[in-house]
C-alpha cells in the first residue's frame, strides 16, 4: 500500500510508542493478583478503590514519559537514520494512543479474571478485523500517521467497549474519572428519594 521507507518510519515509531505499553503491562500483571482476590471475596468497593488508584498513577506516569519521549523524539528516531525522524507525527499520535489506553483502565484483565473469556476473546477478535480494515483505509491516504490513528480509533472502541461490559458485569468503573462516574449515577437517585415537602 505504501513505499517500504515508510513502512520503516512508522515501524520505528511504533517501537518506540510501545515500551509505554509495556510499562503498563508490566504493572498490570503485578496488581492483577490483588483485583483478583477483591472478587474472590466479592469486596466490589475495594476493588473500585484499587481500580482507581492504580489508573491514577499509572496514567500519571505514562503522562510523564510519553511527554519525555517526545520531548526526545527528533533524537531518538534520528539515531535509525535521518529520515527516521518523520515519523515524530505518528509518535505523537501513538503515545496519546497508549495515554487512551492507561485512561481507560485494565479492562482486559478484568474480563479475563473475572470468568468473562469468552465476550473478551470475541471482543478482541472483531477489535482484530476492524483493525486491519481502518488501518488498510487510513494507511492507503495517510501513511504512517493514518497507521496511528486507525490504532487509535481502535483502542477507543475497543476500550468503550469492554470498560461498558465490565460496568454492566462487574459493577465497577474502571476508567480513571470512575468515582466521579459512580456519584454522577447515584445522584438522581438520591435526590428521587427525598420526602414530601422536604
Amino acid at each position: 500500500v505504501r513505499p517500504a521507507e515508510e513502512v520503516a518510519v512508522y515501524a520505528a515509531a511504533a517501537l518506540m510508542g510501545a515500551s509505554l505499553s509495556m510499562v503498563s503491562t508490566t504493572v498490570e500483571a503485578v496488581v492483577a493478583p490483588r483485583f483478583a482476590e477483591c472478587l474472590a471475596r466479592k469486596d466490589i468497593q475495594g476493588l473500585q478503590l484499587l481500580l482507581t488508584r492504580m489508573t491514577r498513577y499509572l496514567s500519571g506516569i505514562i503522562l510523564i514519559l510519553g511527554f519525555a519521549m517526545l520531548a526526545l523524539g527528533d533524537f531518538i528516531l534520528g539515531i535509525f537514520g535521518k529520515g527516521f525522524v518523520d515519523g515524530f507525527p505518528a509518535l505523537v499520535v501513538l503515545v496519546i494512543n497508549y495515554l487512551l489506553f492507561v485512561l481507560v483502565g485494565p479492562v482486559g484483565t478484568l474480563m479475563g479474571i473475572s470468568g468473562n473469556q469468552r465476550p473478551y476473546a470475541i471482543g478482541m477478535a472483531i477489535a482484530g478485523a476492524l483493525n486491519v480494515v481502518v488501518t488498510y483505509a487510513l494507511v492507503s491516504r495517510y501513511g504512517a500517521v493514518g497507521a496511528a490513528f486507525g490504532k487509535t480509533l481502535v483502542t477507543v472502541i475497543l476500550g468503550a467497549g469492554f470498560g461498558y461490559l465490565v460496568w454492566r458485569r462487574l459493577g465497577i468503573m474502571p476508567t480513571i474519572i470512575g468515582p466521579w462516574l459512580i456519584r454522577l449515577r447515584k445522584a438522581p437517585a438520591v435526590e428521587n428519594s427525598g420526602t414530601p415537602g422536604g
